[in-house]
């Protein structure tokens, strides 16, 4: 991974280099994201903290947009391979674990945190109440402050493809002269280079997923969301229930989400404008002027259309 420096420029004077801050604990970066967990992604939900599982107890426990749960293993200095074994056991654990049980620890950490929510709500609200069914979707990322050097990390998350997805989150933590401290973050994606159609679940498969909103009543739309996104050249990251769809060269990473189970009988989508503006030439402004605010939105047909008529006009104008 490429090693960034920073520097500070006020008016004209010259440059003042910004340090790398070694002073912090694998806890500061643990409360970080439980604060503010778009540190790590837009629309990332805590649902627990040193959550106990069979396996020990893990950093966070995040919920997805897509109703997806999310290991986040924490790691001091670089990731590194025996915390991807860790965080493998975490993700066995929480695969297995009886839906009571998973209920029960999520509300009390909600409830602690005051919260005014439940872990059934949350995962209504995201049409994703089969996460509570046996072999639920979850994905492990491992954070930390420096790369796999080794290599190692994306050789096995190369190798547990299609079946886990494994991502790395690297900050690096620079310090001022004020005291105020500066996060960089750098994803390090094993997706970037797969070109094989994969979801979260083995056996999921995009026609499945189709089948289901067709049996729902809003597959006709479903199909066009979908069929128009991968002619938009977007890669569809399969989930039991919906379909992520991503860049092309981070394959983990959410542009829009669209659901075969209805919402009020409509076709439930939800859009990250600031992720379209990371990866693709338009500003966050931009985006959200032509497709509109980050969130999720419910879609008639005639809405389905309005949503693909503003996809095409962003994606027509990267073309110019």
């Amino acid at each position: 991974m490429t090693k960034n420096f920073l520097w500070q420029i006020n008016g004209n004077e010259k440059p003042l280099p910004i340090k790398t801050d070694e002073a912090f604990l694998e806890k500061d970066l643990e409360n970080w994201i439980e604060s503010d967990p778009t540190l790590l992604e837009k629309g990332l939900r805590i649902i627990g903290r040193q959550f106990k599982v069979e396996g020990g107890e893990l950093d966070l426990l995040a919920l997805h947009p897509t109703g997806g749960l999310i290991v986040v293993e924490i790691k001091r200095k670089n990731v590194h391979r025996k915390a991807i074994a860790q965080g493998l056991d975490y993700v066995a654990c929480i695969r297995k674990m009886p839906a009571s049980e998973l209920e029960s620890k999520c509300d009390e950490y909600l409830q602690r945190t005051g919260a005014n929510t439940t872990l059934r709500e949350l995962l209504s609200s995201a049409s994703s109440l089969d996460q509570l069914d046996p072999q639920r979707d979850v994905v492990l990322y491992v954070v930390g402050t420096d790369g796999d050097k080794s290599d190692g990390v994306y050789r096995i998350s190369q190798l547990l493809k299609p079946h886990i997805s494994v991502l790395s989150v690297v900050f690096q933590i620079y310090a001022k002269a004020d005291g105020q401290r500066i996060l960089l973050r750098t994803w390090v994606d094993s997706d970037d280079v797969v070109t094989t159609k994969g979801g979260a679940v083995p056996g999921i498969t995009l026609e499945s997923v189709k089948e289901k909103a067709d049996l729902a009543g809003i597959g006709q739309d479903f199909c066009k969301i979908c069929d128009a996104a991968i002619g938009f050249d977007l890669y569809p990251r399969l989930w039991k229930s919906s379909v992520m769809f991503a860049p092309q060269r981070s394959k983990n990473r959410m542009i829009f989400t669209v659901w075969a189970n209805p919402a009020n009988k409509k076709l439930k989508v939800y859009f990250s404008p600031e992720a379209m503006a990371e990866f693709f030439p338009i500003s966050i402004a931009d985006a959200t002027a032509i497709i509109g605010v980050d969130g999720s939105r419910e879609l008639d047909h005639e809405a389905v259309d309005k949503f693909l008529s503003q996809l095409k006009q962003v994606f027509d104008g990267f073309k110019k």
